[in-house]
């Protein structure tokens, strides 16, 4: 809680985000100035258990997520290949 608590303080000048259902802390700190870095853990949506409403919730945020960062950083091949086919989006 207390690095949340930090992320907006003055001197903050990077935002580690940890997932992508995590959008709206992205979208805040964005919104104040901050860098944004979203780390990616899975494809979220295609594993969930909460029926359509809550797959369609899962990708809108995924989306969000992904437009709203400056640098999207993933954990395997297999999400870097998806995120990178559907977004366009490239690795340094």
């Amino acid at each position: 809680m207390s690095a949340f608590l930090q992320s907006f303080e003055k001197n903050t000048d990077i935002v580690h985000v940890h997932s992508f259902h995590s959008f709206v802390v992205g979208l805040l700190r964005r919104l104040m100035g901050r860098k944004v870095l979203l780390q990616g853990h899975g494809v979220v949506w295609k594993r969930t258990k909460r029926g359509i409403r809550g797959r369609m919730i899962y990708r809108l945020s995924e989306w969000t997520s992904v437009m709203i960062a400056h640098t999207v950083k993933v954990v395997s091949n297999v999400q870097q290949a998806y995120i990178f086919k559907k977004y366009g989006v490239k690795w340094s």
